[in-house]
């Protein structure tokens, strides 16, 4: 699966919702934010889409971090991206102000680099090392040819065809 900005939050969800049916994922322009695969961080608890800790309320499903673990994540951000849909006067439309207050406390209220390199911490922290991340230094809310090539590297490296 692929997608930049809001389909890019779409295949990453549906990954952490439905890992067993998703080979790899990229996603691009993500708001330089994924949703973590936690239940609590720093003692507060994070429900969906933030975290996890009411997906199985809302899904009937618990979550399977293990499986999720083993998928292949490409995500990417332009360095020069302002394009944040985690802010107030966007709620509720992406995030209610509950999340975004949560978010803005537990993972960065500045987009870039801010929100980008802790959301980055975490996942290494958690040991999700098939989930890799890059920044394309002078880039905005874009794809660009470098951004293309590596999408085909991955999507190369990553799918198996029967």
């Amino acid at each position: 699966m692929n997608g930049f900005s809001a389909s890019g939050k779409f295949v990453t969800r549906f990954t952490l919702m439905h890992p067993e049916m998703v080979q790899a994922v990229a996603a691009g322009g993500v708001n330089a934010i994924l949703t973590l695969p936690l239940e609590s961080l720093d003692g507060e608890r994070i429900r969906y889409p933030v975290g996890v800790s009411d997906l199985a309320n809302l899904t009937g499903k618990v979550f399977d971090f293990p499986q999720y673990a083993r998928v292949p994540h490409f995500v990417f951000m332009g360095s020069l991206d302002i394009n944040d849909q985690v802010q107030i006067k966007y709620a509720p439309e992406t995030f209610d102000i509950q999340d975004i207050e949560l978010i803005y406390n537990l993972i960065g209220e500045k987009m870039m680099p801010d929100r980008w390199m802790k959301t980055q911490i975490i996942f290494s922290q958690l040991g999700c090392n098939r989930v890799s991340f890059k920044t394309y230094e002078g880039v905005d809310h874009r794809y660009v040819s470098e951004i293309i090539d590596d999408l085909i590297n991955f999507f190369t490296a990553n799918t198996q065809y029967e």
